[in-house]
């Protein structure tokens, strides 16, 4: 009798285990399925407010000055930021070490990313509803946030940039949190992460040489913007790397990571110089 195999001597999964087991597939690609579905949703939504916005308009029902229907773009990435974690962790290395301190900094990196957003929305709206209204990050010819929302920059897709980053730093949020977990990750997660973040940090950049060299202007929520990309940037590019089985790049990405606060820095500066020779805005201070 005790030659006969059991669950518990035998490491088999019990039926209970293997039914939760064939159900968490299932139910990360509900949370994907749904979630994306009233993405769209929102996303179409939010087009048609924007549509019919015009001066003298009405301001639309909204949550902090920001139509229902953007701030339903936040909303329902994180269960397509869930159910894609949810994924990633089948078949991914068990026992995956957490990290506090990356997962931290990009938790307060998506909330400040997503507050410029946020206000960028909101600020797009009065533009549009009372083009003659002061918005409260309009200082200066130079400092200005009006200028950007209303030029054709501001919509590089055909519809408000900040419409990008209100799902997009939900979706860092989304991260933040599964490193802080210990989530096991597929190292495909990572990748479409990296290639996300870099995406960001393209349109940054073609971004900061339109408002600096184009429109002669620095917007204040957008260099907010601007601020917690280029980090995010380095940050996902030493996880990814880091995590390669190749030892050349797994010590590059170890390196990037150390390095991040130094490589950030430098890049502000020579963001910051760069306007400064386009600009001066030193001497308007």
């Amino acid at each position: 009798m005790s030659d006969i195999p059991t669950p518990q001597n035998s490491g088999a999964r019990t039926p209970t285990a293997r039914r939760e087991h064939g159900r968490s597939p299932l139910l990360a690609l509900a949370l994907i399925v749904v979630g994306a579905a009233a993405w769209i949703a929102c996303f179409v939504a939010t087009l048609g407010v924007f549509a019919t916005l015009e001066e003298g308009s009405p301001v639309p029902d909204g949550i902090l000055g920001v139509p229902w229907a953007a701030a339903g773009l936040v909303l329902f990435t994180l269960p397509v930021g869930i159910g894609t974690v949810m994924l990633a962790g089948r078949g991914a290395a068990s026992g995956t070490r957490r990290r506090p301190v990356l997962g931290a900094f990009l938790i307060i990196a998506g909330l400040v990313g997503l507050w410029a957003a946020w206000t960028l929305t909101m600020d797009k709206v009065i533009t549009l509803v009372s083009p003659e209204a002061q918005l409260g990050c309009n200082f200066s010819v130079l400092v200005q946030c009006g200028a950007n929302l209303s030029s054709a920059q501001g919509a590089v897709l055909g519809f408000p940039n900040p419409l990008i980053g209100l799902a997009g730093w939900a979706a860092v949020l989304v991260m933040g949190f599964a490193l802080i977990a210990g989530a096991p990750l597929a190292q495909w997660f990572r990748v479409l992460f990296a290639l996300g973040v870099t995406g960001a940090m393209v349109l940054v950049i073609w971004l900061i040489g339109q408002s600096v060299y184009v429109l002669g202007t620095l917007c204040p929520w957008c260099i907010v913007t601007w601020s917690v990309t280029i980090p995010t940037f380095w940050a996902a590019w030493g996880l990814l790397l880091s995590h390669s089985r190749n030892g050349v790049a797994s010590r590059a990405g170890s390196i990037i990571l150390g390095w991040a606060p130094l490589l950030t820095v430098l890049s502000y500066t020579v963001v910051a110089v760069l306007a400064q020779l386009r600009l001066d805005y030193l001497s308007m201070l």
